[in-house]
């Protein structure tokens, strides 16, 4: 039996809205998926069935299709966006019998809501949006894993985890090497706060604001608390998103 219909997804995610976009998935069980970011009623994903053997097949690879397009659009919109949140199906399945008749049975299934509520105020510019469906077009991202870790790191409520994680990412992006990674945010962000390494370094690059919070959780600073580290972190997040980002766009 070959399940073919649609699978309807959502996700409470307010404040930012752009027109249906239809994409190609990234499975071949999957023909086609459109995205829609409404003010009023969150994201909607509905998710086009190519043809699977059972309908808990079609429901699992339209999980991982939506879990995918939810780190795309966290990362292109710099804004954590909750895993999307099944709630209709329209599946059907064809097949023939043994005597040579067609047998076909339908699901229509709902379920819950959209999950947790998330409100922004943001205003998708023509350039943002354009980059947006180059993204969620290509079904071929060779820097997910990425994507997956930004997505993990502004998951995250508190604040100095939420740093820690993303600094994490930026390191693995400059060869392990704090120099490199103060050195790049340097280039991107040139009005960063420096201050001279704890350490003298050979090159003489400064440590930004965001190296030595780092080390002021990893390394014992004296003069510092864990309290005020963290109220810091907190007020330099959002331009730390920004960085980690860019960075990530620059690797590929």
């Amino acid at each position: 039996m070959i399940i073919k219909g649609q699978i309807i997804f959502k996700t409470a995610f307010f404040g930012i809205a752009f027109e249906t976009i239809e994409v190609v998935a990234p499975c071949t069980q999957v023909s086609k998926a459109s995205i829609e970011l409404s003010p009023t009623e969150g994201t909607l994903l509905e998710i086009e069935i190519a043809g699977t053997d059972t309908f808990n097949e079609a429901i699992n690879k339209a999980r991982e299709v939506a879990s995918y397009f939810a780190k795309v659009l966290t990362f292109d919109l710099g804004i954590f966006h909750d895993n999307f949140h099944l709630v209709e199906d329209r599946l059907f399945g064809e097949g023939l019998l043994p005597d040579g008749n067609t047998q076909r049975v339908i699901s229509l299934r709902g379920s819950g809501g959209a999950g947790g509520s998330i409100t922004v105020e943001q205003k998708l510019g023509d350039k943002q949006l354009i980059e947006l469906k180059k993204l969620l077009h290509n079904k071929h991202l060779p820097c997910f894993y990425l994507y997956e870790q930004f997505h993990s790191a502004l998951q995250l409520t508190d604040p100095m985890s939420k740093f820690m994680a993303l600094y994490n990412t930026i390191l693995s992006l400059c060869n392990d090497n704090q120099k490199d990674v103060d050195k790049n945010i340097m280039l991107i962000q040139p009005s960063v706060s420096v201050n001279a390494p704890y350490r003298p370094r050979k090159s003489g690059i400064k440590k930004t604001v965001y190296t030595r919070l780092r080390n002021q959780v990893g390394h014992v600073r004296p003069g510092t608390t864990i309290e005020a580290t963290s109220k810091e972190m907190e007020a330099n997040l959002s331009s730390f998103v920004r960085i980690t980002k860019e960075l990530i766009s620059k690797k590929y």
